[in-house]
């Protein structure tokens, strides 16, 4: 068997005794060659030889571990003597064709040009960092975007300098949170972060792989048979490759039935949301953030705890929120942090620095993902949001649901509404699927059920979001002349309040088992139901608000049409993230229940508003009741009649609008003041 092509075997062939051998593998210890020639190895390995995979696998995480010299140059040989007694004449010229694939890899300056070589075996893909390629995908994803920067508030500068200072070293915590997020995303995260962000070549393509955070293209989506998720890879050569449905969260192999068998409903693990699953010795385990992400929280932490000292005086409980929130970085104790979070007046200031939304754990909709938010409280917004909170317990009886699956009276108190300015985000705040502009926390069930939930609302984002080309563009495609008038910036900002206020609505536990939630009864397919009960739910409640005198009829009619145009722009990037799957699911039942007209031919829709009304409250029974039966064949049901398909006409808007933007980057101008 011939080693030439790997000179650190080649020599060690050879070698006359053991104090030459040594000297060879001191020398290839500097350096990450015996890993990278065992992971190459490892790639090329038959799925049916079983223990050999075992044997070099542990081998090599010896090898990777740091071992002392006599321990490294044993299993090297090892590895060396399996390689040469184990393998066929077959599978070595994979592997020599592996060791060559590296070599050209390393000249064309990837870093890890080993372990890109390996996953290129395992995942199925050829890299090409051919300029030309690079080039035409980058001019691609350009197209794909609307570029906008935030400015700072003017609030930002009438905030007292321990504040502002406070704010800006926050910042910089929140900036150690990007590559922990990026690696949840990310099958092999680790290797694929410096694969992407230290190869020269990729440079053009870096600021999309920060946008999505991941080597997959998350605006576009596909919605595949029985509701499965799908995304491609934007890399030239990746474009076949698809993101494993728990991203970096899981082992690549994990499915909902595999996860299923392998942790017992029962368990505590099951419920856990801040960890990560990996195999150890064939055998799955959870892995704390706090240990798996140790290399950024642990500074960032002490980060928080500076920025802590600062408001000590003036704002004791944010300064409470943030000690609190740096210990679960060290502890992973983050249900500590929701509790503290919920409990924030916030009443000049707001933030959130801790991971909890799950949309894009597509096994589970269960692991959390990091994210940071830094906002500044509008208090003229809050004045508007005063009667909407406090008629929140009559909302809740006025729902089209039994009363067993409404909020217990004694649970229905005013939520806390903040309507805020967004200084500042980072991680699932600003990347991923679809960043939010709002949000109701936390999404520990037990926690919600034990001391509350608050809402945010980033009004900012929000307008900044609908005043795009594009959608303008898009109602006046989409929309019959006589409703286009009705699509107007108050409806949407109205609308997302009665969207986050609705996620608050009904039982979040099984009437037939209290301690099982639903999100863990309905698994995969709760964040899809849970986003499409808010969308339907807010206007169920919106024409409640009319009867009780909270907005017009004015504003429930230009809502019913907003939501519309809101939900294709969501569908111009594909049906899978959970939003615009609701969206899909929304618009086909809307259309079923005779609420909208679209003409099948040009996509132009009409309205019936006394149908829609009808149809929103039909449906927010329905999917309340999904909720706390936990019947997620129901809702599977539900969905696969309604979820799959594009209504007829549709296609035609879309095609019409296929070289426009389909999506947002925001940009803040508060980063440039961390530097």
């Amino acid at each position: 068997m011939d080693f030439a092509l790997n000179p650190v075997f080649a020599q060690l062939a050879v070698a006359p005794d053991i104090q030459t051998g040594l000297a060879i593998i001191e020398e290839a210890a500097q350096t990450d060659v015996t890993v990278g020639v065992a992971d190459a190895f490892l790639g090329t390995i038959e799925p049916s030889d079983s223990e050999l995979g075992a044997d070099l696998r542990a081998r090599t995480e010896r090898l990777r571990g740091g071992l002392n010299l006599i321990e490294r140059g044993h299993q090297l040989a090892e590895v060396h003597r399996l390689f040469q007694t184990r393998f066929t004449d077959d599978s070595w010229g994979r592997v020599r064709g592996t060791l060559v694939r590296i070599r050209e890899l390393s000249a064309l300056g990837v870093p890890n040009p080993a372990q890109v070589a390996a996953l290129e075996t395992k995942m199925g893909f050829q890299l090409s960092l051919d300029p030309t390629a690079i080039a035409t995908r980058t001019a691609e994803l350009a197209r794909l975007f609307t570029e906008v920067t935030l400015p700072i508030p003017d609030s930002f500068h009438d905030l007292p300098p321990n504040q502002q200072q406070a704010l800006k070293i926050l910042g910089k915590a929140m900036l150690l949170l990007e590559a922990p997020y990026r690696l949840q995303m990310t099958p092999h995260g680790d290797q694929f972060e410096r694969l992407v962000m230290e190869t020269p070549a990729l440079a053009p393509l870096r600021p999309y792989y920060l946008r999505w955070a991941t080597i997959f293209d998350m605006t576009r989506s596909e919605l595949c048979e029985g509701g499965a998720h799908r995304y491609y890879g934007f890399l030239p050569g990746m474009e076949k490759v698809t993101r494993p449905p728990g991203g970096g969260m899981y082992p690549p192999d994990m499915t909902a039935d595999l996860f299923a068998k392998l942790v017992p409903k029962d368990s505590p693990l099951a419920k856990e949301m801040r960890v990560i699953f990996q195999y150890q010795n064939d055998r799955l385990i959870a892995v704390p953030f706090s240990e798996a992400y140790a290399e950024w929280l642990t500074p960032a932490a002490k980060l928080l705890e500076e920025a802590a000292e600062l408001f000590e005086n003036d704002l004791p409980e944010m300064a409470d929120y943030l000690r609190v929130t740096a210990n679960a970085y060290r502890t992973n104790d983050f249900t500590a942090v929701d509790i503290a979070w919920v409990r924030l007046k916030a009443e000049t200031l707001d933030l959130n620095v801790a991971p909890v939304e799950q949309n894009t754990d597509k096994i589970r909709a269960m692991i959390a993902h990091f994210a940071g938010f830094l906002q500044i409280r509008n208090k003229k917004a809050d004045a508007e949001l005063t009667a909407l909170k406090n008629a929140f317990a009559e909302l809740e009886e006025r729902l089209p649901i039994p009363d067993e699956y409404k909020l217990p009276p004694a649970k229905r108190i005013p939520l806390p509404v903040s309507a805020v300015q967004s200084l500042f985000a980072v991680g699932d705040g600003t990347s991923g699927e679809y960043p939010a502009v709002a949000y109701n926390q936390p999404n520990n069930a037990q926690v919600r059920r034990e001391v509350g939930k608050r809402i945010v609302l980033m009004e900012n984002l929000e307008a900044a979001r609908q005043h795009t080309p594009q959608a303008a563009k898009l109602a006046d495609l989409a929309i019959d002349p006589r409703y286009r008038h009705l699509v107007t910036t108050r409806a949407g900002e109205w609308w997302v309040r009665f969207h986050e206020l609705s996620h608050g609505h009904g039982v979040e536990f099984l009437l037939r088992d209290p301690e099982t939630s639903s999100r863990q009864a309905l698994e995969d397919i709760y964040g899809t139901l849970e986003e499409l009960k808010a969308d339907l739910t807010a206007i169920h409640d919106a024409k409640e608000a009319v009867a009780m005198g909270l907005i017009s009829q004015d504003i429930l009619n230009e809502i019913y049409v907003t939501y519309v145009v809101w939900s294709l722009n969501k569908l111009r990037k594909g049906e899978a993230e959970d939003h615009a799957r609701g969206n899909l699911v929304a618009l086909n039942f809307l259309q079923d229940r005779g609420a909208i007209i679209i003409d099948p031919e040009t996509g132009v829709i009409d309205f019936n508003f006394e149908k829609y009304a009808q149809a929103a409250s039909e449906a927010t029974r329905t999917l309340i009741l999904f909720k706390g039966d936990g019947d997620k064949e129901g809702a599977n049901a539900f969905f696969a009649k309604y979820g799959t398909k594009l209504p007829l006409g549709l296609k035609t808007i879309f095609d019409a609008m296929k070289d426009w933007p389909v999506d947002v980057v925001f940009h803040y101008a508060f980063e440039n003041e961390l530097n």
